[in-house]
């Protein structure tokens, strides 16, 4: 093999070695998103450099084309590894599968076969020979249909990365921009040459200048890792952070109008981005949502408000946050609306407000929240000069069931008649288990005792049709004991003890009945 001098030999040895150094370097980040594929791009590149330099250094033509062909190793290497480089920095990772990675080596796997078994096919190369022109011999070459389907693919490459990459210099600010900016000069430079030098407007004929511009890659590099921590602060890209927030985000300008927001956003307004972005948020959303974001001030600091979204099953809770979006002089340019679903909190409050004030049996209000009524109750009808009743229900012979039947059974008729008692009784009116086999009914707004009456017969006359519980049929009836507000008594505790002093007389008489509480000496004893 014999050797000639060309003054591009030792720039291409420097632009691989600064490739390969920087390769060694950013090996050692390897932790950081990215870095093992930024190191795999920078030795391809190194490896292209290199071969190309002992390229040019050659004189036989045997052994230049040699050369040409251990280059493509590194040739089509530099468009993959600078795709994947780029999703890892912009933290698209979870495109690269197995399947993708697969897809994106079917390319450069054939193009490698094809350049090494070229002499049979000439898709690389269909004429090979040596240009004698100038100063030193280099290799003239016509090239075949599949170098330029393995060119196109390269390109589109190298163009996909650099949008990545491009979208991250306009979004971000400060160190990330100057690192999106490294990256992306890095990466024009090896371009606008291999394009000059495929279009033939090369102003150095038949030599290739994409090599010698990855010399500006490798220094920019170099400066990206020394001075802008390149591989030591990644950005967090934005679809990283908001798109992957369980929280809904829109995002509004000055006008209102949407700009952007985030898949769980599209899916709490029940819109697509596509149809949301641009139109004004009177158009997108209704209801309460869309009043507050319409009424409320752009400028006011936080807006907070818990609001319900949707309806039946669909309802959602949410814990609304608007935020002002100011630029870097301060000036408010927008809005920022966070939508945070609090709907299980609110379940599980409710799942704790029905244990406290709910029986957990019948489903029915307990004491407690009997107590709490019949005070609301009390304080209207002394505004109001209006009347109301207490009545306790206790089942007649309820032991028995327990006793034959077992207490299964007895569950479910105390479920029966918790049920039974709702449905025959006004709208106004409340049904309670105090505790066993009692119950106690709320009647307000009643004119006296007729209707307190009329009440009583309608519940014995209710109990006059069997309960059928797990297939027993099971025949049962009810005393009943009323106390009327304000004859009976001026507060809830009086009430409910007269109503049951009431209910005990009932019982006396024969039960199935129901009795008006009267006073008697015994009582006030």
């Amino acid at each position: 093999m014999h050797w000639q001098y060309s003054p591009y030999v030792i720039p291409l040895a420097i632009a691989g070695g600064i490739s390969a150094t920087i390769a060694v370097f950013a090996w050692r980040w390897r932790p950081a998103s990215g870095a093992t594929s930024f190191s795999l791009l920078m030795l391809a590149v190194a490896e292209w450099s290199l071969g190309y330099a002992l390229e040019l250094g050659s004189t036989d033509l045997s052994a230049q084309i040699f050369w040409a062909k251990v280059q493509y190793l590194g040739i089509v290497s530099v468009p993959v590894m600078w795709l994947i480089f780029a999703l890892q920095y912009t933290g698209r990772e979870e495109w690269l599968t197995g399947h993708n990675l697969a897809l994106l080596a079917v390319v450069p796997l054939i193009t490698v076969l094809l350049v090494w078994t070229n002499d049979a096919h000439g898709l690389i190369w269909s004429s090979i020979g040596q240009n004698t022109d100038g100063s030193f011999l280099v290799l003239d070459l016509t090239y075949g249909a599949w170098f330029w389907v393995h060119w196109m693919y390269s390109y589109l490459l190298l163009l996909l990365g650099t949008i990545l990459l491009i979208r991250v210099l306009i979004r971000s600010e400060g160190l990330y921009r100057g690192q999106a900016l490294v990256l992306v000069i890095g990466m024009l430079a090896p371009w606008v040459g291999n394009a000059l030098y495929v279009s033939g407007l090369n102003p150095f004929p038949h030599l290739d200048l994409t090599p010698l511009a990855f010399t500006l890659s490798g220094l920019a590099g170099a400066w990206g890792l020394a001075r802008l921590r390149l591989l030591d602060i990644v950005p967090i890209a934005r679809d990283v952070v908001i798109e992957s927030m369980s929280d809904g985000v829109i995002v509004l300008d000055a006008q209102n109008r949407i700009v952007d927001l985030n898949p769980i956003a599209e899916h709490i307004i029940g819109r697509s981005a596509v149809e949301a972005i641009g139109q004004p948020i009177s158009q997108v959303i209704s209801g309460r949502l869309a009043e507050i974001l319409v009424e409320c001030c752009p400028d006011l600091t936080v807006v907070q408000e818990e609001i319900v979204l949707g309806e039946g099953e669909a309802e959602h809770w949410f814990d609304l946050r608007i935020s002002p979006l100011r630029n870097q002089r301060g000036r408010v340019i927008g809005r920022v609306v966070i939508l945070h679903d609090i709907t299980a909190r609110k379940r599980a409050e409710e799942t704790i407000e029905q244990m406290a004030y709910h029986d957990a049996l019948t489903g029915l209000p307990n004491r407690r929240l009997f107590a709490d009524r019949l005070n609301l109750a009390l304080a209207h009808a002394q505004r109001s000069q209006e009347k109301l009743a207490v009545m306790l229900l206790d089942l007649d012979h309820f032991k028995d069931v327990n006793d034959t039947l077992g207490h299964s059974v007895g569950d479910k008729l105390l479920q029966s008649v918790g049920q039974r008692l709702s449905s025959i009784l006004r709208k106004s009116d409340t049904v309670a288990r105090m505790g066993g086999d009692e119950f106690l009914l709320l009647l307000p707004e009643i004119s006296g005792e007729e209707d307190a009456v009329k009440i009583a017969t309608k519940v014995l006359e209710a109990f006059e049709k069997p309960f059928v519980c797990d297939g027993h049929e099971l025949q049962i009836s009810t005393s009943i004991g009323i106390a009327i507000y304000p004859d009976d008594g001026g507060d809830s505790d009086t009430l409910v003890r007269n109503a049951d002093i009431a209910m005990y007389r009932a019982k006396r008489r024969g039960r199935a009945n129901y009795q008006r509480y009267t006073p008697t000496a015994e009582d006030s004893a």
